[in-house]
Order: C-alpha cells, then sequence, then structure tokens
C-alpha cells in the first residue's frame, strides 16, 4: 500500500516545528545570559556611581577645610602685619 503524502507532509512538518522549538529555547538561553550580564554591568555601574559620590563628598569636605585653614591663616597674618604696623608707629612716635 502507497504510502499517504500527507502523512509525509504532516512527519516533516513535525520535524521542522521540532527545530523551531530548539532554535527557540537556544535563543531564549542567550537571551537570559544577556540579561544576566546586562544586570551585573548595571550593578557594577551603580557600585561606580556610589563610589564617584563618596569619593566627591569626601572631596568636597577637605576643600572646606582646606579654606577654612588658609582663612585663618590669612587672618592670622593679617593680625599680625597690623601688629608690626602698630609697633612701627609707637617706635617712630617715641623718639
Amino acid at each position: 500500500m502507497p504510502e499517504d503524502p500527507n502523512d509525509a507532509h504532516f512527519a516533516r512538518l513535525c520535524e521542522l516545528q521540532q527545530l523551531q522549538l530548539e532554535k527557540l529555547e537556544e535563543i531564549s538561553k542567550q537571551l537570559a545570559g544577556s540579561a544576566e550580564s546586562a544586570g551585573r554591568a548595571h550593578e557594577e555601574y551603580m557600585r561606580q556611581g556610589v563610589a564617584y559620590d563618596q569619593a566627591l563628598s569626601a572631596s568636597q569636605a577637605s576643600d572646606r577645610v582646606l579654606v577654612k585653614v588658609v582663612t585663618w591663616r590669612a587672618v592670622i597674618i593679617a593680625m599680625m602685619l597690623a601688629l608690626i604696623a602698630v609697633a612701627i608707629f609707637l617706635q617712630s612716635a617715641n623718639p
């Protein structure tokens, strides 16, 4: 008895569908790996952002301390110059 062409066609469609399913599973695994890599990259980016913010904050605090130190030094130098000027004035006033 000859083979039914519909059976052969159906069998071929089943094979193609199985191949498509395998290909979709492979693509799904690749996408899952890509999503995991993207997640790790995002976490690293966020860690670097936090580290940058902390470094910037520390730098700004250091700058504020430096400004205070320089300001106080300027004030002390100005006071010393004023005392020297007063001493010179007093010496020149007393012959």
